[in-house]
C-alpha cells in the first residue's frame, strides 16, 4: 500500500472513530473495557502499559482510574520511542500532586516519576487506527509503538489493541518493521490471533 493510500485510509478510519458518539459510543466503550478488565486479570497482569485517548481513540481514562497502581502511561522519548511512567502520578488520578505535562500532540503524560521500558511490562495496551483479521493494525503514523516494539525479544509483552469494531479492515500491509498484535478487543469481544506463536 502506497504512503497516499495509507494516509487516505487513516483519513477514513479516524473519522471512522470520530463519528461514534453519544449513547453508542459510551455502550461500546463500557463492553470494551469490561472485557479489557477481565483479561487483565485473567493474565494476572502487574504492568500494563495504556494511554489516554486522543482524536477519538477508546477511552480507558475509567478503567485506569480503578487500578492506577497497575497501570503505566508512555511518554515520547527524544529519539521517537516510547518509555512509560505510572499511571497513579496523575493529578486527576487522586495521586499525590504533580505538574503533569503535555507532549507535542497535547496527549497528557505523568509528571517526572520513575520510568520503565517496554519490556519490563507484562501487557501493552496499543491504539489503533485500523485493524485486520490477521492481527495487523495501522497506527497515526508516527512510528513511536513501531521503533519501541521491534527490538523486543520474545518472551516480550503480550500485545492487545482496543478499537471499535468499525475500524476493522479486510486486509492491511505488513511491513518488515511492523510487530503483530496478540490479539484486539473491540465491543463484539476479545479475539487472539494464532499467528504469534512463542508470546506468553
Amino acid at each position: 500500500m502506497s504512503a497516499h493510500n495509507k494516509f487516505s485510509l487513516r483519513r477514513l478510519l479516524r473519522a471512522r472513530r470520530r463519528a461514534l458518539t453519544g449513547y453508542a459510543r459510551a455502550c461500546a466503550e463500557r463492553r470494551i473495557t469490561a472485557t479489557l478488565a477481565r483479561f487483565i486479570n485473567r493474565r494476572s497482569a502487574q504492568y500494563v502499559a495504556a494511554y489516554l485517548p486522543f482524536d477519538g481513540e477508546v477511552d480507558l481514562s475509567a478503567l485506569i482510574a480503578r487500578h492506577p497502581r497497575r497501570f503505566w502511561l508512555p511518554v515520547i522519548r527524544p529519539q521517537g520511542s516510547l518509555q512509560f511512567r505510572a499511571a497513579r502520578h496523575l493529578p486527576r488520578f487522586d495521586a499525590p500532586r504533580g505538574g503533569s505535562q503535555r507532549n507535542r500532540f497535547g496527549i497528557v503524560e505523568p509528571p517526572r516519576s520513575a520510568i520503565k521500558s517496554a519490556r519490563r511490562m507484562d501487557l501493552i495496551v496499543l491504539p489503533l487506527v485500523g485493524f485486520d483479521a490477521q492481527g495487523h493494525r495501522l497506527g497515526m503514523g508516527a512510528g513511536f509503538y513501531d521503533r519501541t516494539l521491534q527490538y523486543l525479544r520474545r518472551p516480550r509483552p503480550f500485545l492487545i489493541g482496543v478499537a471499535f469494531a468499525c475500524q476493522q479492515v479486510s486486509e492491511l500491509p505488513a511491513d518488515p518493521w511492523d510487530v503483530p498484535l496478540d490479539a484486539i478487543v473491540t465491543e463484539h469481544g476479545l479475539t487472539r490471533f494464532h499467528h504469534t506463536k512463542g508470546t506468553r
